[in-house]
């Protein structure tokens, strides 16, 4: 195997891992609106966890291609641990008989928020380091796009996900309905950063 298809096969559960998360996170928000219990809640974080392990293997085989992508794979396992941590956290709470409570306490929610921020930085790195490395194989500089689009998208999603909440303030079918449109376009939004990275490393094996 040569060295970009080695790279491309790394990709590859990298890219599976980041549509599954943005599935994952799109799902428990949607069912937040309706109320969801704490079995919803764990089945999620064992969703998230999954998620990861791809991840956690392609950057694993990555790592020494680039910078970038040695620093996905250390980001990988932080935020595999702040999953674990999550899901323990939650496990406790839930024995000591706190059930809505148990994933709104602080400590819970701040290492789920970690996982997050961990897949918002890894979608940063693996588009830097694609396009290093198309621009190596090119014989040329690399380009500024992807610094937009993840910009782009990531004020996006941050909006999105601090907007949610906000819409059960109108109460009602509308609340519903807004919330479903944002949730909508926060996954629309991953979406498309999952398939610029695809784009990425399809460009790179163009390049054979």
């Amino acid at each position: 195997m040569s060295r970009r298809q080695e790279i491309l096969h790394g990709q590859k559960p990298i890219f599976l891992g980041l549509l599954l998360m943005a599935i994952i996170y799109a799902a428990i928000s949607a069912l937040s609106i309706f109320g969801v219990d704490n079995r919803v809640e764990f089945v999620a974080l064992g969703g998230l966890i999954l998620a990861w392990l791809p991840v956690l293997f392609g950057t694993l085989q990555l790592r020494k291609e680039k910078l970038e992508f040695k620093y996905a794979f250390y980001l990988s396992i932080g935020s595999l641990v702040a999953l674990f941590a999550q899901t323990g956290l939650g496990i406790k709470n839930f024995l000591n008989n706190m059930d809505a409570q148990t994933f709104i306490q602080f400590d819970v929610m701040f290492f789920g928020y970690i996982a997050f921020l961990g897949m918002m930085v890894l979608y940063r790195l693996m588009m830097k380091g694609l396009n290093i490395l198309f621009a190596e194989n090119a014989q040329s500089a690399p380009t500024g796009e992807w610094k937009s689009v993840w910009l782009i998208g990531l004020i996006i999603i941050f909006a999105g996900t601090l907007f949610i909440p906000v819409t059960t303030l109108f109460g009602g079918v509308i609340a519903k309905l807004m919330a479903g449109v944002v949730i909508l376009i926060v996954l629309g939004t991953e979406m498309y950063l999952c398939g610029y990275i695809n784009k990425s490393a399809n460009a790179l094996q163009k390049r054979r």
